[in-house]
């Protein structure tokens, strides 16, 4: 798993091609979020994948990134096989630009494409496995993973989980430890509270067992695994006192496409912003995770 400093200096620089042209077709592209991207190195046989975090003109900004990253996997650790993840930085253009840096799975031994070349069924060991992970490490209600089967692969019949990029750590209350502040600092004044709000409120949603088992069982239908849903409803719902239904999984992707939307009408607003009225840089990606596209 190596990239060398001038490697992923080129890398950057692709990337930040890609921001100023929106569109990301030189870019091997084997993941998208909602702001950012999983990028295959090298391209024609890749050995690694790099995932940018947010960058900053200061440099102990990355440093606090990997802190919280660092702590989120060492209480994961405990319950839960959590892939290699190297934190890496670069600097360009007066910004550092932090990266993880994790092994490259072939497509057959990502969750999603493991589970869709099989029969759909409730003792399946990945379904079993899923489940007894979120168990685990939802036990004291203080760090929760992001149940969706696109966060995992299976290796050796074990599961791997390799989506630590936003740690998902509460407090006594409930309350997340929600870094947006990169984010946030740059949308015009008036909206900042009201993206913070909600911000933190979506992540606040992530805590809990049954949130866990929900964004798990979210992610079928989404990815096109609908034959999963049931089987995985029925061994998610043998562990919570309010079971999750299928009408419940359809109606809140329905509202995931009509909150995405608004979501991504206010990074619209805030590039504008950036770039229009401040003249600065705008340095992450709007994309749409469920088409796919950049905008």
């Amino acid at each position: 798993m190596e990239i060398s400093a001038k490697e992923l200096e080129q890398l950057e620089h692709r990337v930040q091609a890609s921001l100023a042209a929106r569109d990301v077709s030189d870019l091997n592209v084997i993941g998208m979020g909602e702001s950012s991207l999983a990028l295959a190195w090298p391209d024609d046989t890749p050995t690694l994948v790099a995932k940018r975090l947010y960058s900053s003109a200061d440099p102990a900004d990355a440093d606090y990134q990997f802190e919280r990253i660092q702590r989120y996997i060492t209480r994961l650790a405990d319950f839960i096989n959590v892939v290699p993840t190297e934190p890496r930085t670069v600097r360009v253009d007066g910004r550092t630009v932090p990266y993880l840096i994790q092994p490259f799975y072939r497509r057959d031994q990502l969750v999603e494409n493991a589970i869709a070349a099989d029969s759909p069924s409730v003792d399946h060991p990945i379904i079993v496995a899923i489940t007894a992970a979120i168990l685990a490490t939802s036990q004291d209600g203080r760090v929760a993973l992001d149940g969706q089967v696109s966060n995992f692969a299976w290796v050796d019949e074990e599961l791997q989980y390799f989506d630590v990029g936003t740690p998902f750590m509460f407090d006594e209350t409930g309350r997340s430890e929600y870094l947006g502040d990169a984010v946030v600092s740059t949308m015009p004044g008036v909206l900042r509270p009201l993206l913070s709000r909600q911000a933190q409120k979506m992540v606040d949603g992530f805590g809990g067992k049954r949130q866990v088992f929900r964004q798990a069982a979210i992610s079928f239908p989404r990815l096109g695994l609908d034959g999963w849903l049931e089987p995985a409803l029925v061994a998610f719902n043998r562990h919570i006192d309010e079971p999750i239904t299928v009408d419940e999984i359809e109606a809140r992707v329905a509202r995931m496409h009509t909150e995405l939307k608004v979501m991504k009408g206010m990074m619209r607003v805030q590039r504008a912003w950036v770039t229009r009225v401040r003249r600065g840089h705008f340095d992450h990606f709007i994309t749409d995770s469920f088409s796919g596209d950049v905008h």
